[in-house]
């Protein structure tokens, strides 16, 4: 499409300039300088005849500061066209500046000699070109003068001077002008000046870009922009300097390679080239890597790394530089996206509370993640699964670190599940793979109830994790008439029994564990049969977790310790989950009862906003949790009882009711009508389901 308006631009009579624009990093230049070499390579094999030939003068206005410097850039390169000089002689065009003033000052083409000659050693080429009539005035509407980076130019240089100067080209040398540009980043700079100034720019930019360009053309994700970043990516795979890593893949993952990007790129609404060298770079690091570790390898772990490696630092790229990560305050969120985003959905519908606009930021964020990610696993199946989104790759996306031993050490991690014989009767009956007859489905359901009824000691998280997904399984068989199990119903002694085996082997799991579980166990499936038995496994552990945590949490409030404990005791906050049935304010009555004034201090004020605000916004067990109303109701009515006695023994306590204090009471009282607030919909919700 490209193609085809540069060429018929050139062939018009159009006297105004043609606008290439796009964001950066979208190959607008990467497309230009293919298509100038294209022009030259034309005209070199094509006949005498001037006719046919066009003269492309490459421009980047990038770092100019003075409408000299652009003048002096274009009468060099016109001269370097003209007389196919050496370098060397341009230090002398300083006196003249401008080639085009030059041909001007000539009163008629007998005296263009005798000005040429005056430019100190210029010789044989401009009088040659001039002997070939090379420098007529009308010659020079077969020159191209293409300007790059005009969003780029320095101050004082304005936009504005440049278009002005690009507007006397074409009336007074009627050549032909391409402007590439971001228009984007020049409104942002007009955006950033002040209001008077801004205005004044605007109006006056607008006014000139319409006298100076008639067409623009949006250079963004067609499919020259897809083959440009394609052929980046051949290029740098076949480079064949012996130092480039890349060759060691083989025509095996070259080809891989090729078929994966043309894949994801066809999900791009949008192209970034950069976005595509960063990726090639940032593979060749892993490549090294692992090549320093290959003779060791199983051929299968090797195959499976290099795989990941490409497809989770094409994903993590991508999302870093679309600047999406900037909004999200915990790390992790990225690699849980599927299952943050499904508790920010469910919240959304029982809860109304305003948002802040981080919090709206970081949503917003969390959609586009979400949303890309469910796109390229709709092409690529390997994206569905959560083996891409590895930590290591990210922090070589992030900071450059990559930690090649431990990245091989999780490549090596699941090679060993997918062997592992509850893994694989798991994945044949969810895909009824190599299943014969009804008979042997129901064979294989028994054999799966056999490896995972009895309770296993010292069992790891994945080990659980596998236990669950195999009952999941069981319940949900496809083929309803074939199931062997009903553990609704006929089999609840069989759901019992496991479910009190599971709850068994977690109690060994530590905290940071069973979180990570939970996360791993929510994000991989969709299961109803999981989400309906995950409370019961789980919630029993956490009320248990948060009961200690809880009292760890008010003891270093009391000693005014709160910012210590929530910095550096077991990650500070990141293992209370919000739980519906929590006790908190119970026992922060009977503390406040007792010690008033140690609770009632400006320190230990700020502590408790600081930790009920948390468990209003932060992290959470989930709304699918079930609820004991009662319970729940209990803990509204002690956080309004707890609002109360704090107010009275304030009142007691300081009855001058000095404005921090006020100050900090009410603002810790609206962190406690937001906790109530969400106690209420957990209420609401299981009322309702």
């Amino acid at each position: 499409m490209i193609d085809k308006v540069i060429d018929s631009y050139l062939e018009s009579d159009d006297n105004q300039a043609l606008q290439i624009n796009g964001s950066w990093g979208s190959g607008k230049t990467f497309y230009i300088k293919k298509k100038i070499e294209e022009i030259e390579k034309n005209n070199a094999t094509s006949n005498n005849n001037t006719e046919d030939k066009h003269y492309p003068i490459y421009i980047s206005l990038y770092g100019m500061k003075d409408i000299r410097d652009v003048r002096s850039k274009i009468s060099r390169s016109i001269l370097r066209n003209i007389g196919n000089l050496e370098k060397g002689i341009y230090s002398t065009l300083d006196a003249t500046n401008n080639i085009f003033d030059l041909l001007d000052d000539a009163s008629s083409e007998s005296e263009l000699p005798q000005k040429i000659k005056a430019i100190k050693s210029i010789g044989k080429g401009i009088s040659l070109a001039v002997q070939k009539n090379k420098t007529k005035k009308d010659s020079f509407k077969k020159y191209v003068i293409i300007f790059d980076d005009l969003e780029r130019i320095s101050a004082p240089l304005k936009i504005e001077q440049v278009l002005g100067y690009i507007a006397n080209l074409l009336e007074e040398k009627e050549c032909k002008v391409i402007i590439i540009s971001d228009e984007s980043k020049i409104k942002n700079k007009l955006n950033a000046k002040e209001e008077n100034d801004k205005t004044n720019e605007d109006k006056s930019y607008s006014e000139i870009k319409e006298k100076v360009i008639n067409k623009t053309f949006e250079f963004g994700a067609d499919i020259k922009t897809k083959d440009t970043a394609l052929s980046i990516i051949r290029k740098n795979i076949k480079d064949p300097d012996p130092n480039n890593v890349l060759n060691t893949l083989g025509p095996k993952y070259f080809d891989w390679i090729m078929n994966v990007s043309r894949m994801i790129l066809d999900t791009q609404k949008e192209v970034n080239l950069r976005t595509i060298k960063s990726i090639i770079s940032s593979y060749k690091q892993v490549l090294v890597k692992i090549n320093e570790a290959k003779e060791s390898l199983p051929n299968n772990v090797l195959e499976k790394a290099l795989k990941n490696a490409y497809l989770g630092i094409f994903v993590f790229t991508q999302e870093y530089k679309k600047g999406w990560y900037a909004n999200i305050d915990k790390e992790r969120t990225i690699f849980n996206i599927s299952s943050v985003y499904s508790k920010n959905e469910a919240l959304k519908k029982h809860n109304s509370t305003s948002k802040t606009l981080n919090q709206e930021s970081q949503e917003a964020s969390i959609k586009k993640i979400y949303d890309q990610r469910m796109a390229y696993g709709q092409v690529i199946p390997a994206f569905s699964s959560k083996d891409i989104y590895s930590k290591k790759l990210y922090d070589l996306v992030v900071s450059g670190i990559f930690d090649c031993q431990s990245f091989l050490k999780t490549i090596e991690k699941l090679i060993t599940d997918s062997q592992n014989r509850i893994f694989k009767l798991t994945k044949k009956i969810n895909f009824l793979h190599d299943i014969q007859n009804d008979e042997n489905l129901i064979s294989i359901q028994k054999r799966l109830w056999k490896l995972i009824s009895h309770k296993k000691n010292n069992a790891s998280s994945e080990e659980i994790k596998n236990q669950i997904f195999a009952y999941a399984c069981l319940c949900d068989v496809k083929v309803s008439e074939c199931r062997y199990f009903d553990f609704a119903s006929k089999d609840k002694d069989k759901r019992d029994l496991f479910i009190k085996n599971i709850k068994a082997e977690i109690k060994s799991i530590s905290p940071k564990k069973l979180e990570a579980l939970n996360g791993d166990i929510r994000d991989c499936s969709n299961s109803n049969s999981i989400k309906n038995i995950l409370p019961m496994l789980f919630t029993e552990k956490y009320e248990e977790l948060n009961e200690a945590k809880n009292k760890e949490i008010l003891s270093s409030i009391i000693k005014n310790e709160w910012r210590k404990a929530y910095g550096a005791n077991s990650d500070g906050f990141n293992n209370i989950v919000f739980n519906p049935r929590n006790r908190f304010f119970e026992m922060l009555i009977k503390e406040l009862e007792k010690e008033p004034k140690k609770i009632l201090d400006n320190t230990a004020i700020q502590g408790i906003d600081s930790y009920i605000s948390f468990m209003s916004t932060g992290n959470m067990f989930s709304v699918y949790a079930p609820t004991d109303q009662s319970s729940t109701s209990k803990e509204i009515e002690n956080a309004e009882r707890f609002k109360k006695l704090q107010e009275q023994k304030q009142t007691e306590i300081y009855h001058d009711k000095e404005y921090l204090k006020k100050y900090l009471m009410e603002s810790e009282f609206k962190s406690i009508d937001e906790y109530t607030q969400r106690l209420n919909t957990t209420i609401d919700y299981s009322k309702k389901n």
